[in-house]
């Protein structure tokens, strides 16, 4: 069920065109400018050189952008490649491919020209993509009849387009919630990442260190599970602190149990591993920060940020390099720039968290320096990677 990403470079790279050959190439590749641009953008709205289009709230747009913009497309490039592979069925590629991409690209200039356009226009343009990209992977999924494909990520797509459209209510066009659209796709996100690092991190593991066998747990990975989804219902639907505390201590124990059954010492010297599983403790941390959150012994914005720049920054640019090579006929492998693009963004995340938990004099400067390295950490990303997406697989295969 995982992602075949073990392709070898057996040709030489071709200059043609085939950016929309498959759908990881221009979704990784506008994810990649996206997470570049979007961060360009808040830093000089936080510096006050730039005020937030659309949603009034600075903090609130970037939620947004980082959210359904940045993240949306990744998960878009994700899916439409690996619901290929489980069912052997096309996913959309040339023109409906282009026609997907150019939806999600709307979606972004409705929200920067907000100010000028109707809200009820921006609100149906930026929340049309997420519906077109569940039809997108339905259709394959129901042919090969993958019912538990169809129902898992169907269904996470259609509660990601409620909390999109959430985001807009909270905006303006309702005035009645305040923040729930984010806070659910927070959420989603998580359990998105979660579901997929247990298909993938222990394959990926045994098969980058040369076919080990890791032990598995599957009563451990369901007890995972189900707690991190009856810590988000708690939340979502404000059950009361002591549930919250019960339930974000055993989502973290459980996640931390699970992360602790994947290690093996020979991980820490590959980099494609290592950047994956530094990712999923940070979401084991955060679930740890969400606990000291109740307690009132952090501040809940770091819970927040130990997810999104740790968590859901480091794994999805690992993923996007790994799926990128595998994908383009090129050997797994980390060059030093990708390292590089590693290691600034796994400080970052330190920097944006130990900022949070002191809140000092220097939480602004520590606000700067976490997005001036997460910048850094794209933009190698984006020079080393979109020759990759968009030049034909060097071993000559369509794809």
């Amino acid at each position: 069920m995982s992602l075949n990403l073990d392709n070898q470079q057996t040709g030489g790279p071709s200059s043609a065109f085939a950016l929309w050959q498959l759908g990881f190439r221009p979704f990784f590749l506008l994810g990649g400018l996206a997470a570049v641009i979007l961060m360009v953008h808040w830093l000089l709205i936080y510096l006050g050189y730039m005020t937030a289009p659309y949603f009034a709230n600075p903090a609130f747009w970037h939620s947004h952008e980082l959210l359904f913009g940045y993240t949306v497309a990744v998960i878009a490039g994700f899916l439409l490649t690996a619901v290929k592979n489980w069912t052997g069925t096309p996913t959309p590629i040339h023109l409906p491919l282009m026609l997907l991409a150019l939806v999600w690209l709307a979606g972004r200039v409705v929200i920067a020209t907000g100010d000028v356009l109707p809200p009820m226009l921006v609100l149906v343009v930026d929340v049309a993509f997420l519906p077109l990209l569940a039809l997108a992977i339905a259709v394959p999924l129901l042919k090969a009849r993958q019912y538990p494909n169809l129902l898992i990520f169907v269904g996470v797509l259609g509660l990601m387009t409620l909390a999109n459209l959430l985001s807009h209510l909270d905006h303006g066009v309702v005035r009645s919630l305040t923040g729930s659209g984010i806070q659910l796709m927070v959420f989603l996100v998580m359990l998105l990442i979660a579901i997929m690092a247990g298909r993938v991190l222990p394959f990926f593991t045994e098969t980058g260190l040369g076919g080990i066998k890791l032990k598995r747990y599957p009563w451990l990975d369901r007890l995972a599970i189900l707690a991190l989804l009856g810590y988000a219902l708690v939340e979502l639907f404000s059950l009361g602190e002591q549930a919250s505390i019960l339930l974000a201590g055993l989502a973290f124990l459980s996640h931390a149990a699970r992360w602790l059954s994947w290690q093996h010492p020979g991980l820490w010297r590959v980099p494609m591993l290592w950047v994956l599983h530094l990712a999923y403790a940070w979401l084991v941390l955060s679930l740890l920060f969400g606990l000291l959150a109740h307690l009132d012994w952090v501040p809940a914005v770091v819970e927040v940020h130990a997810f999104t720049v740790g968590a859901l920054g480091m794994m999805t640019l690992g993923m996007m390099a790994r799926v990128s090579q595998g994908h383009s006929g090129r050997t797994i492998g980390a060059s030093r720039l990708t390292v590089l693009a590693f290691v600034c963004l796994l400080l970052a995340a330190i920097v944006r968290v130990v900022g949070g938990i002191f809140a000092g004099g220097g939480y602004s400067d520590s606000i700067v320096w976490s997005a001036t390295l997460w910048l850094v950490a794209f933009v190698l990303f984006v020079i080393e990677y979109a020759p990759v997406l968009i030049k034909p697989r060097v071993d000559g295969r369509p794809g």
